[in-house]
């Protein structure tokens, strides 16, 4: 956890007011939610978030978690108040807590920005939400030389595996999710250690290489979403902030659709900043994306325009 002098508050509120110009040029309303929160909250959190959780037992012996992340709490918020004008256009910064490995730009205390558009299900509101994420970056003076954003789709992912009559779908998503931490020898030894066959894991490599849409040949309701967000971003004039990656899977189990991880072309980080769809968590369709200071403040040091 950090101490902030009057140099570390400075930057902290030069990164909020960056967040808080373009999300609320985009029309987005900030909110903000509890710091505490009922451990099963997160249980939609995938596998890794739920192991990191600071949590304790309270006085009425509940078990009580400091919050690792934001996105369950809005979902709780709409649900909550069922009768909001749709859509919705939310925003927050807020301080999340996560007991996980210490490494380059992850520490366990963080401020998350969050920006998240709900009650549409159309790729214009996907489209939308990564193009706000790319206008915070610009604004920080970083460029396409600097950072992309690789996208992909959880329901052509999960045709394509099918496709290869791969079964275990839930546990090489995330693997997957790893592919950019570990070597291609490594993450073949773990596709191994599920019983995939030799020929399988080949034509799963031969998937992850394809940068083109137009490679894809089946049927999917994932490959026609992706089509239309890629064609939306086009005319927002963002081809060269965007690429098709079929290795993006994010390790939330409450994505449903188009998942996207913004990285450093250098790649000397992990993702700067990540989300996607969820269609069936806040009981309305939703998409956004989650965004900490610590990752950011470290990226734009290196790139020396902090």
């Amino acid at each position: 956890f950090r101490d902030f002098y009057p140099k570390d508050k400075r930057i902290l509120n030069y990164i909020f007011s960056t967040w808080k110009k373009t999300a609320e040029g985009y029309g987005y309303e900030e909110i903000d939610m509890p710091i505490l929160e009922p451990v099963q909250l997160y249980n939609k959190s995938g596998e890794e978030i739920p192991t990191q959780i600071y949590r304790f037992k309270d006085k009425k012996d509940r078990e009580i978690a400091l919050r690792p992340e934001t996105t369950p709490s809005i979902a709780r918020m709409i649900k909550s108040k069922p009768d909001l004008k749709k859509p919705i256009k939310w925003y927050s910064i807020s301080q999340c807590y996560r007991y996980e490995k210490l490494q380059k730009g992850r520490g366990r205390e963080f401020y998350q920005f969050n920006l998240d558009y709900l009650g549409s299900v159309s790729m214009e509101a996907d489209a939308e939400v990564i193009v706000t994420l790319i206008k915070i970056l610009t604004s920080f003076g970083l460029t396409e030389k600097d950072f992309y954003i690789r996208i992909s789709n959880r329901k052509l992912i999960n045709d394509l595996f099918n496709s290869l009559n791969i079964k275990c779908i839930k546990e090489i998503s995330r693997l997957l999710d790893k592919k950019c931490k570990i070597s291609d020898e490594e993450l073949k030894q773990e596709l191994k250690t599920l019983k995939l066959p030799a020929k399988q894991i080949s034509s799963l490599f031969s998937l992850l290489e394809i940068t083109n849409l137009s490679k894809i040949k089946i049927g999917s309701e994932g490959l026609e979403e992706l089509k239309a967000l890629f064609k939306i971003l086009k005319s927002y004039k963002v081809e060269k902030f965007i690429k098709l990656d079929l290795s993006i899977t994010r390790g939330f189990d409450y994505y449903t659709s188009t998942v996207f991880e913004a990285f450093d072309r250098r790649g000397s980080f992990r993702s700067i900043a990540g989300g996607g769809r969820y269609d069936n968590l806040a009981g309305i369709p939703g998409v956004g994306y989650g965004f900490g200071d610590t990752v950011l403040t470290a990226f734009l040091e290196e790139k020396k325009i902090l």
